[in-house]
């Protein structure tokens, strides 16, 4: 190989080396991704045990709650979807956390009154989780947008997990 070759071939693989996590990298901090993804997979989770507890679920009151978690469920995904795309971030995954598929297996093999109790403790402990992250990131995330989102979210993620502890017969949490 002569010079000429050498040199553009070094130059060629030093610009790749430079550039090249530059480019793979996404918009956004790491805070950032891992809100909106964590948000997209809690999101997911109460849609699909919100749909699971219509289709199984004879308890009118559980069923209305499930009416619920499923319309601002739905209307929190796609606010956060917009966020995400303002915060020029790619859109959220779809779909629910490996931790959380096998509560929803768990749950779609129960009937009668142990599919209502365990949706519910489900409710409890998927809305305390999301509020721990949405409080956070709230409090301090680096994105505006996302930042208000959360903010939002917050709200409504408090007054699903009161709603879910009050039909469980608990005490809300303040």
């Amino acid at each position: 190989m002569n010079r000429i070759h050498r040199y553009a071939l070094a130059t060629a693989m030093l610009s790749a080396a430079t550039l090249g996590p530059a480019l793979a990298q996404e918009p956004g901090s790491r805070q950032t991704r891992d809100f909106v993804d964590a948000m997209a997979h809690a999101d997911a989770f109460e849609i699909l045990e919100a749909q699971t507890a219509l289709a199984q679920s004879a308890d009118p009151d559980v069923r209305a709650f499930a009416t619920k978690m499923l319309g601002d469920h739905v209307a929190l995904d796609r606010a956060l979807a917009d966020a995400a795309a303002k915060a020029g971030l790619r859109p959220p995954a779809k779909g629910v956390g490996a931790d959380q598929a096998p509560l929803l297996n768990g749950l779609q093999s129960l009937t009668g009154a142990a599919f209502d109790r365990t949706y519910l403790q489900h409710q409890r402990q998927a809305h305390q989780a999301a509020l721990t992250e949405a409080q956070a990131y709230a409090a301090s995330g680096d994105d505006p947008d996302v930042r208000a989102l959360a903010a939002r979210a917050v709200q409504t993620i408090a007054a699903h997990r009161a709603m879910a502890e009050q039909m469980s017969g608990q005490t809300p949490a303040p």
